[in-house]
């Protein structure tokens, strides 16, 4: 009976010794984990952060080529009006010059008319 008390007594021993053996081998795993996921949510969190990062900057160059188009079509459209109102000034001098040489012509072709009466 010794035996078998004694037997028993070392399987406790063994079983309690197992028990925390795994334990242990639990917390061990469980701050594996722990730490493996901490360090998953800052590599993602980094990742985040350069996408956004790109993303702004992507923005903002897309922005400023919007604006840098929109300033040279702008320039362009001031260029062609500008062009359009000297070719009109000019039109309008050849005119004003046409009606003037008109009317001189006129004027003196009334002179010979009344000169010839």
């Amino acid at each position: 009976m010794k035996h078998t008390l004694f037997t028993r007594e070392e399987e406790i021993k063994r079983i309690e010794a197992d028990i925390e053996a795994k334990k242990i081998d639990f917390e061990n795993r469980k701050a594996a984990l722990e730490n493996a996921k901490r360090e998953s949510e800052r590599v993602y969190n980094d990742k985040l952060r350069k996408m956004r990062a790109d993303h702004e900057a992507e923005l903002a160059r897309r922005e400023q080529d919007y604006a840098d188009k929109q300033e040279a079509d702008n320039q362009r459209y001031q260029e062609l009006y500008n062009q359009k109102q000297e070719e009109a000034e000019k039109f309008e001098q050849r005119l004003h010059d046409l009606l003037i040489q008109h009317k001189k012509i006129l004027k003196d072709l009334e002179t010979e008319n009344a000169l010839e009466l």
